[in-house]
């Protein structure tokens, strides 16, 4: 008996995901180059988003916006859009914008929240091709409705799937009874 070809899985964003950066990386060489290196990395960035979500603004608009200020607000809106349409809460949004408001402090911790998010949903996403699956599916198969059960040495309520030890005390959990 031959076996038939698997089908071939084609995300249903067709673009490339975002690149990784670490985070630290990007805040220090945004500093070193007094700005330069944001400049790069806003236009990446947005150019990279655009082109994983098929919409939004690009990379030169972004870098526009973003002088602008309203770039600040539409970048992590964007992000934020990419986890709603994978079916993952937001981990950032536009509001993450008002962050640029503190100097300095603000700026560090807008630029840490949009590349770690980033980075995060890029990680989910290199698993789940890895896995032949869409990102919104990779992150469905986790979340199983399994019924509460009891710790009987702490009392400890827990609905994710049992283990052989409570999550909370770590004591030996029974087994299922022949």
């Amino acid at each position: 008996m031959v076996d038939s070809p698997q089908p071939i899985y084609v995300p249903r964003n067709a673009g490339a995901l975002p690149q990784r950066r670490g985070v630290a990386f990007v805040i220090v060489m945004s500093i070193v180059t007094v700005g330069i290196y944001l400049i790069y990395w806003d236009y990446k960035s947005f150019q990279e988003v655009k082109a994983y979500r098929g919409r939004g603004i690009g990379g030169i608009l972004g870098v526009i916006s973003s002088i602008l200020i309203v770039g600040r607000f539409v970048l992590p809106s964007y992000v934020g859009r990419m986890y709603t349409d994978a079916g993952q809460p937001r981990a950032v949004s536009a509001w993450t914008g008002l962050w640029t408001f503190f100097p300095l402090v603000g700026g560090i911790a807008w630029l840490s929240f949009v590349q770690g998010a980033l980075n995060d949903f890029v990680a989910v996403g290199e698993a789940a091709a890895t896995a032949s699956m869409s990102i919104k599916d990779y992150v469905e198969r986790d979340r199983e409705v399994v019924e509460e059960h009891e710790c009987p040495h702490c009392g400890f309520i827990d609905n994710r799937p049992p283990s052989t030890h409570c999550r909370k005390c770590r004591q030996p959990l029974p087994g299922p009874t022949p």
